[in-house]
């Protein structure tokens, strides 16, 4: 039994290498070339004019026309704004004090500020100056100094710079050891440096 099952294996074996031998089993690779077939141009009927074919798209014709390398600057930028805005207007200095009389008809300094800012005003503007302050009197609102050098003698004038309110403003008067209105030279020559002082 087992010899005859041998024998038909073989024997099928040996029919399907005969099949694909003799062509039983058939290869189709080729089979695209048997189906090809040449295309022949059409041939327009007599008397019918066809356009001449090109290869490329036909492009309008454009003016001669220079291209301007891209700007630098961003769309829409206005850096020339700056070049145009205005420039702020000089804040004009606006004069602290001015001048005025007593009814006598010496010469004062009107201050436009209260008498406590005067009086820090005033003590800038006499160190500013370098004049010699020998004593401050704050409820007085007095300074006094001397014009000129910082030695005193029996002989040197001894000034008082009085600071006394006058509505929102201050006055500055010069008055000498007695409390009396110095002289008008003497009087402008030193309301003139503490004029030339203030801040």
């Amino acid at each position: 039994m087992k010899r005859f099952i041998g024998l038909v294996s073989l024997g099928a074996i040996v029919i399907s290498l005969t099949g694909c031998s003799s062509g039983v089993f058939k290869s189709h690779d080729q089979d695209y070339v048997k189906q090809a077939g040449a295309v022949y141009p059409v041939v327009p009927p007599a008397g019918v004019k066809l356009r001449q074919a090109q290869n490329f798209y036909p492009i309008p014709g454009t003016p001669d026309t220079k291209v301007a390398p891209p700007s630098d600057v961003p769309p829409g930028s206005d850096f020339g704004r700056f070049a145009k805005a205005k420039k702020p207007a000089a804040t004009p200095k606006i004069t602290q004090a001015k001048w005025s009389e007593t009814p006598t008809g010496e010469p004062t300094l009107l201050l436009a500020q209260n008498i406590d800012t005067a009086w820090k005003s005033v003590n800038g503007a006499l160190v500013s100056a370098r004049l010699k302050i020998l004593d401050k009197d704050t409820m007085m609102h007095s300074f006094y100094v001397l014009s000129k050098g910082d030695k005193v003698t029996t002989s040197t004038p001894i000034y008082r710079i009085a600071l006394d309110k006058k509505g929102h403003d201050t006055q500055i008067e010069v008055l000498d050891s007695q409390n009396k209105l110095v002289d008008k030279t003497s009087a402008k020559q030193l309301l003139t440096v503490v004029q030339q002082h203030l801040a």
